[in-house]
């Protein structure tokens, strides 16, 4: 029965895997109802995410490109990574381009390693963003 119970365990953590590497959020059992997981860009700051997206957006810089230069100043600002959160309220919108973008804070309670949860010491306040609306002339 145990090893049966373990060999579930490993399924849904490849299916939680899977889903993840295809972008989408997903949800372990073990974690609690109010968290999930959820891969995207995840900056210090709101500016920060706000910087990244235009450069990217506007400029057409490279996304890789536009973290690293956030990063020169603190290599950590934003990183890409699946995390374990507490997702929280919206805190702005800005336009980028042809697109409306969503930035809300979420509180990090861990960073996925592969289908591992590592919980953090400290819960941190992470800003992530999205594109709400495409904005086309008509």
């Amino acid at each position: 029965m145990r090893k049966i119970a373990l060999m579930f365990a490993v399924v849904l953590l490849g299916q939680a895997a899977s889903a993840l590497a295809q972008g989408k959020t997903q949800k372990p059992a073990e974690l609690p109802e109010d968290m999930q997981v959820v891969a995207t860009l995840w900056c210090d700051t709101p500016e920060q995410i706000e910087t990244v997206l235009k450069a990217y957006y506007v400029d057409k810089i490279p996304l890789t490109s536009a973290i690293a230069d956030i990063n020169r100043f603190d290599p950590d600002a934003c990183v890409r990574a699946r995390v374990i959160v507490k997702m929280g309220t919206e805190v702005r919108r800005f336009i980028a381009g042809e697109a409306l973008i969503s930035v809300s804070e979420a509180k990090v309670h861990g960073v996925m390693r592969g289908p591992v949860p590592m919980m953090a010491n400290k819960v941190q306040t992470w800003y992530s963003a999205k594109v709400v609306a495409e904005l086309k002339d008509i």
